[in-house]
């Protein structure tokens, strides 16, 4: 063991100081935001180097303004792995950090040429690295029990306690560990992304700004019904809609629901039945919009930031919310925030909310039994911890 990482040692000190940079970035929303601190300690290692970051089209204005960042290169969803490898062999880098655990982005920068590269082993690529960084195996990981696992542990419901997870088993560090063998400060800091006031007045301009929105100063609030992995992450849309209700009679807001194309319809039924249930009042219907495929992710960022505060599902959007300084209130069910929760581990800006559940967190796409994490956690739980906080 002491000899290996002797071994990795002396690698890294005989080590050529790179001049130029390329960043494999990760094809997940959230992901992306959760890779922003080892973005920001890689250009702290290497301040004179030129870091380009390679990532998919869709997410490149996640990264305008960003300081870390000199050079956005894109690819498409379904671009051939040959063409994107193509791209990057002329840019002729130095080093590759490849922070996704697939084949195919490890293949892309042997196949470009690119002389050194960074990764996590794995998925069978070890051989395309020339520097495979081992992982903390200490650490526990997502792990999907099979159906009998769940009965079983329903069946022992009350005798069971939730895992417990270490601060570094959070996303966080998993890619802080890859900067941390290039030599860099391994300390972690606030996933951020950078959306200035200039572009939240432009958002309320573009979609706030009917005559009867323009003379409310009630509070903005964020809704996000959504969740892109499946409808195991999703809070249940009633108590949605039970909960935007709750906060119309309580407090003097405006509810923004924002999410996805996919989110559309959601977005709209959750308007009508609050607009609905608020039938006879003197609310003013623009008091609940329904902006759900209708922004760009940059004014996604800008819509987060001007809210005081988020009701969110645990999804990539909630990742931006967390990571534009907005606080979050978030329903998790079958996930752990320990692993992928927003901001840092240990904070309390946020609230994290769940009920005992012996099945959860599974990780699954879809529960295979009655959705117990979500069912039973009722809107009353959520909305005191948004009043609290309004």
């Amino acid at each position: 063991m002491e000899a290996g990482k002797a071994k990795i040692a002396a690698k890294r000190q005989t080590a050529v100081k790179p001049d130029r940079i390329l960043v494999r970035g990760v094809n997940w929303l959230g992901d992306s935001v959760m890779t922003t601190p080892a973005l920001r300690r890689l250009k702290e290692s290497y301040p004179e180097a030129s870091i380009s970051l390679l990532t998919l089209k869709s997410f490149a204005d996640l990264w305008l303004k960003n300081p870390h960042i000199d050079q956005v290169l894109t690819f498409e969803k379904t671009e051939p792995s040959r063409d994107i490898s193509a791209k990057i062999k002329q840019e002729k880098y130095d080093l590759a950090v490849v922070f996704p655990n697939s084949f195919r982005s490890a293949l892309e920068c042997k196949r470009a040429g690119i002389p050194r590269r960074v990764g996590f082993p794995g998925q069978w690529r070890r051989w395309l690295l020339t520097d495979p960084v081992e992982k903390d195996h200490s650490l526990m990981r997502m792990k999907k029990p099979s159906m009998k696992e769940i009965l079983r542990r329903t069946d022992q419901e009350g005798t069971l306690s939730r895992p417990v997870f270490p601060l570094k088993a959070h996303h966080v560090f998993h890619y802080l560990r890859i900067i941390e063998y290039l030599g860099g400060n391994p300390e972690p800091v606030n996933p951020t992304i950078q959306v200035d006031e200039e572009e939240v007045v432009n958002f309320g301009r573009n979609f706030l700004s009917s005559p009867k929105e323009q003379k409310t100063g009630a509070t903005l609030i964020g809704i996000i019904p959504g969740a892109e992995y499946g409808p195991a992450k999703r809070w249940p849309e009633k108590y949605f809609v039970e909960t935007a209700v709750a906060l119309l009679k309580n407090r003097e807001v405006r509810l923004v629901i924002f999410g996805g194309p996919g989110d559309l319809n959601t977005g709209e039924r959750i308007c009508r039945s609050v607009q609905s249930q608020r039938k006879g009042s003197d609310d003013s219907p623009d008091l609940i919009k329904n902006l759900a495929g209708k922004t760009s992710l940059r004014q996604l960022c800008a819509g987060l930031k001007a809210c005081r505060i988020v009701l969110t599902n645990d999804t990539g959007p909630m990742h931006v919310a967390s990571a534009v300084g907005t606080r979050v209130v978030i329903p998790f069910g079958s996930t752990s925030w320990e692993l992928t929760g927003p901001g840092l581990p240990g904070q309390d800006r946020h609230a994290l909310v769940s009920v005992p559940t012996p099945c959860a967190p599974c990780y699954l796409k879809e529960c295979p039994i009655d959705f117990p994490c979500m069912e039973n956690l009722k809107p009353e739980k959520i909305l005191q911890e948004l009043l609290n906080r309004i």
